[in-house]
């Protein structure tokens, strides 16, 4: 099974490069910038939205979590790969304040953003933290909305 992000990600980045190229072209053509101040603020916005761009990008076509039977597979946007065997999972926990899973395997952590829940299904439920199960309790819809 392949968890890749989708194609939001890839609107928004295309978007922000879009808005990045209208900024350089603001910013050649010298359209309407009299100050010194409204330079750096329309220089300042093209390297936000160019940065944001290349990023977005980049983890569209870079990012994959690979599921196997034994193990899994998280390449990144610089195409780093790490393997993660299930035996090796000490615990899966969750930070609030970056809003991603953290996994615990051989000492090391290893950080998912928490738009990729899917991968939990494949974890035994007894190595969950008791924050990242409280996160789950409260996310889970109840069958009376439904």
């Amino acid at each position: 099974m392949e968890i890749k992000p989708g194609t939001f990600t890839f609107y928004v980045g295309i978007l922000s490069l879009v808005v990045s190229l209208l900024l350089i072209y603001v910013l050649i053509s010298g359209w309407q910038i009299d100050e010194k101040g409204e330079f750096f603020s329309v220089l300042g916005m093209f390297i936000f939205f160019f940065f944001c761009s290349i990023y977005l990008l980049t983890h569209h076509y870079n990012y994959r979590i690979l599921i196997h039977e034994k193990y899994m597979i998280i390449t990144n946007e610089r195409k780093k790969r790490k393997e993660i065997y299930w035996n090796e999972i000490e615990k899966v926990g969750y930070n609030k304040s970056f809003n991603m899973f953290i996994i615990f395997s051989n000492g090391k952590k290893t950080r998912i953003s928490s738009i990729y829940p899917h991968f939990l299904n494949f974890i035994d439920k007894s190595k969950f933290s008791p924050k990242l199960k409280e996160v789950l309790v409260e996310n889970k819809p109840d069958s009376a909305d439904l």
